[in-house]
């Protein structure tokens, strides 16, 4: 009886930690859960490495590729981070959320017929997701497809909430409808926007762009902020003044302002795409 308690009471101790190996989530979604900590402080080095690790040791999960692709876009390796989506896209052909995101990288690469085929597909699977019609109103807007950009930027109006995201979409949706043939929709657009709301962060530089085309704000004090945040600053708000410009009928200042944008160096930023497209339409 002894011997059999005591070797009872000698395993005892075993049973916890075995108990508690099984409920321990398996390596693969560990190293997922590892990256999403690390994205989530952009850390995106450490969360690449650990996508990769989760990949490597279960191949089949989307999810693991859709996370390594916004860990390389985080890192500016946006070629390699489309590669990622569609490794996502192949594994689950109806993705939205990964072809919203690889059309987002189509645009920043300059593949806008890509980016529209992408982002319609996108839309037509989630219609409730205000990045997608984001997204598909500039890839429209980039191609000079100005009267569907409108409605793909109404759709993302209409879904947004926070004031940064209406301010996005609002400032796209204002050249659309204005490019268009859309005036008075577009007038009825300003005429909502306030210039005393308080918008923060890199949106301001939309909200400075609505200011301006409302009469609320000058030339001078938008420019004065073209350097505020160095490449990504200059990129929006040189295309913003120079957008100004081209609707007010100055092709030359436009093109200044469009030359400034480019000169930014920040390919990935919509503010630089656009100017490139536009001294694009210039030439001819």
């Amino acid at each position: 009886m002894l011997t059999l308690l005591a070797l009872f009471l000698l395993g005892a101790p075993n049973a916890v930690p075995q108990q508690a190996a099984q409920k321990q989530p398996p390596p693969a979604a560990s190293a997922y859960s590892q990256g999403e900590d690390y994205l989530n402080k952009r850390d995106y080095a450490k969360a690449l490495a650990a996508y990769n690790r989760a990949i490597q040791l279960d191949p089949k999960q989307p999810e693991f590729y859709m996370e390594k692709c916004r860990a390389l876009a985080g890192l500016q390796r946006q070629a390699e981070a489309v590669s990622a989506c569609s490794e996502a896209i192949k594994l689950r052909p109806e993705y939205a959320l990964a072809l919203r995101d690889r059309g987002h990288l189509e645009i920043n690469l300059g593949k806008y017929p890509e980016a529209l085929a992408d982002l319609k597909k996108a839309e037509s699977l989630d219609k409730t997701d205000r990045g997608i019609y984001y997204h598909l109103g500039l890839a429209y807007y980039l191609t000079g497809d100005f009267k569907d950009a409108a409605s793909s930027f109404q759709g993302c109006l209409r879904d947004s909430h926070q004031p940064s995201e209406l301010i996005e979409c609002a400032a796209w949706l204002y050249p659309s409808l204005r490019r268009s043939g859309q005036d008075a929709m577009a007038q009825q657009l300003l005429d909502k926007v306030q210039p005393n709301w308080q918008i923060t962060g890199n949106t301001v530089y939309y909200f400075d762009r609505l200011l301006l085309f409302k009469g609320a704000k000058n030339e001078s004090q938008v420019a004065a902020t073209m350097k505020n945040d160095g490449a990504l600053s200059q990129a929006t708000v040189g295309y913003g003044l120079g957008l100004w410009e081209l609707l007010g009928g100055n092709q030359a200042k436009a093109k200044e302002y469009f030359d400034k944008a480019i000169a930014s160096g920040a390919k990935a930023s919509f503010g630089y795409r656009a100017s490139e497209v536009e001294l694009k339409r210039m030439k001819g």
